[in-house]
């Protein structure tokens, strides 16, 4: 929420800085409004009176042969009029340049202003977009976290419920024999001999059921996790303890001598986020897809299990026993 509000506090800045700016304007252009009427009403009376000069000139040149001295000297002073008035208009055209470049400076300025303190909104929006980006890495990276405690939670119980499993089926069960009978004191030492038939029969019992546990464990469903297949099609790192940040594969074996394995695809985000993104590396050695990797949203899973055969003490797996998955 905090970088929310300063994004609407710089976006009020910016709209500020622009009326700003059209203030500084429109207070250029009233400013040269003036200047340039009072040149051009300047100019027009100056016309005026240059057009009565000539209308004087004319009227005198009617009167030229009564009126000869007046003529010369009004000549003169019609010499020094057109003077003057050329030295006026070229210092009108200098007061409105002046006023010209003046109302420029006006547009300078603002245009300055605008520009500083649109960079410095730039430079806050950029620090909000930051900040906003380094609370979505904060959030994604705890997360991960999470995802990882839960995945670890999970293996733990696993392998808690299969000891206890394992424990259960270790204990031996305790039976009673039905033609027990009651021992009689007699000579020669009958109570021993019988109490040695006794150990004799729980000896077998507990080496059958040592032997029926041995049995079950070597039975049992065997899983190892790898990290990833190298060009040969050969699983590498393969081990029972499953690491949340490398071990893409699982491969479950009927019993810990089995010679053959069925393999999957392991179910963990940040795995599978990361061979999403480079599959020849991580997946198409021992895998097919069944689509592309830019379907990949959130999960890959396994729709048919591949086959891997244990050759010289490494996993590996021909190219018709290949997994088939999926990208979504």
């Amino acid at each position: 929420m905090n970088w929310r509000k300063r994004k609407l506090i710089n976006m009020n800045l910016l709209k500020i800085t622009f009326l700003v700016l059209l203030l500084f304007i429109s207070a250029s252009c009233n400013r040269n409004t003036p200047d340039i009427n009072a040149n051009s009403q300047s100019l027009t009376e100056k016309n005026e009176v240059q057009s009565e000069v000539i209308g004087n000139n004319g009227s005198l040149k009617e009167n030229s042969e009564a009126h000869d001295s007046i003529v010369a000297t009004e000549n003169n002073s019609q010499e020094e009029v057109v003077k003057s008035q050329s030295q006026n208009e070229k210092s009108d055209l200098v007061t409105l340049e002046e006023s010209r470049n003046s109302g420029w400076n006006w547009w300078l300025y603002g245009a300055l202003f605008s520009i500083i303190f649109n960079l410095i909104l730039i430079f806050l929006l950029l620090k909000t977009i930051n900040s906003k980006n380094t609370y979505k890495w904060e959030r994604d990276d705890i997360t991960i976290g999470k995802d990882k405690y839960k995945e670890e939670a999970k293996f733990y119980k696993e392998r808690l419920a299969a000891l206890e499993d394992e424990k259960r089926k270790k204990q031996v069960p305790k039976t009673e024999s039905p033609n027990t009978s009651v021992p009689q004191k007699t000579p020669n030492s009958s109570i021993d001999t019988e109490e040695k038939a006794v150990e004799v029969d729980l000896s077998v019992e507990s080496s059958s059921s040592r032997n029926r546990n041995q049995t079950e464990i070597i039975s049992r469903p065997v899983i190892f996790y790898s990290e990833k297949a190298n060009e040969n099609k050969i699983f590498t790192s393969v081990s029972e303890q499953k690491n949340e940040y490398k071990s893409i594969f699982k491969l479950i074996l009927d019993n810990i001598d089995s010679d053959k394995a069925a393999f999957e695809i392991v179910d963990s985000d940040f795995v599978l986020r990361m061979a999403a993104n480079s599959p020849d590396t991580y997946l198409y050695p021992v895998c097919k897809p069944e689509n592309s990797n830019q379907n990949y949203s959130s999960e890959i899973i396994t729709t048919k299990r591949g086959i891997a055969h244990k050759v010289d003490g490494k996993w590996q797996v021909n190219e018709q026993d290949k997994a088939t998955i999926k990208f979504q």
